[in-house]
């Protein structure tokens, strides 16, 4: 009879330790599914090896914060140097100059943001990571108003907005 009982009380707590937090794939799968991109955000997460061990909202979150920051600053840096090189078109130069400065915003906001989850502030965090967005689309303008077409940066500002939507994503979970 005592064997029994071992036997259903461990069966019932390995079910309620299961039913507790969703299984990462679950999470993944969820987060990726409602972004604009599901295939960009599949493949970005695993890509990464911390998120096989992710075990939550909060360590997805951490990942997809510090991608986003990651990305934000070779965007930064890529801009940058077209930015001082000598073959890029005169016009472009102070709409990439703006964009670099908007972008260590960004990368600043999604460190900001990650240092946010972690404290368990996902509201702030969702808050900083619209900002970042919002100064994304301003460098995209301002390249728009100085005509600069730059497919590069083109095709980097629009990897930078899905990022945007991962850690609006992350930090909305909760």
């Amino acid at each position: 009879m005592g064997s029994t009982i071992r036997v259903f009380f461990t069966i019932f707590l390995c079910l309620l330790l299961q039913s507790e937090a969703a299984p990462p794939e679950s999470l993944l799968k969820e987060l990726c599914t409602n972004s604009k991109n599901p295939d960009f955000c599949m493949e970005t997460f695993n890509a990464d090896p911390r998120t096989s061990s992710a075990t939550d909202v909060l360590g997805l979150a951490k990942i997809g914060l510090d991608l986003a920051a990651k990305n934000a600053r070779e965007t930064r840096d890529h801009m940058q140097e077209l930015s001082a090189s000598a073959t890029t078109e005169p016009q472009a130069k102070p709409a990439l100059n703006q964009c670099v400065e908007l972008y260590n915003y960004v990368a600043a906001i999604f460190r900001n943001a990650n240092v946010e989850v972690e404290n368990g502030d996902y509201e702030k965090a969702n808050y900083d990571t619209l900002t970042a967005a919002n100064y994304v689309g301003n460098c995209e303008k301002s390249l728009a108003n100085a005509k600069a077409n730059i497919q590069s940066v083109a095709d980097k500002i629009q990897v930078s907005k899905y990022f945007c939507d991962i850690a609006d994503r992350v930090t909305d979970m909760p």
